[in-house]
């Protein structure tokens, strides 16, 4: 992510509101390595899930700043 601060980028992120960001087109973001198998996946929607994240935006510290949970008591933290 290009941004001025972590503040604006964190900005960024959240108004995307937790979409699938590989779908996202936005010339401030670069995306890392990876590669998809698009054929042995599936959109899940949490509520689809119990409520529970299907999405989740981590930090460079690895700490999760956002997640598509549809409230707090179903989201788990993995400290």
């Amino acid at each position: 992510m290009e941004a001025n601060s972590y503040e604006e980028a964190e900005a960024i992120v959240r108004s995307w509101r937790c979409k699938d960001v590989s779908n996202i087109i936005d010339s401030r973001l670069s995306h890392g390595r990876s590669e998809a198998l698009r054929d042995t996946s599936e959109l899940l929607f949490p509520e689809e899930n119990d409520g529970y994240s299907t999405i989740e935006i981590f930090n460079q510290e690895g700490e999760s700043i956002m997640t598509n949970a549809l409230n707090e008591d179903n989201y788990e933290r993995n400290d």
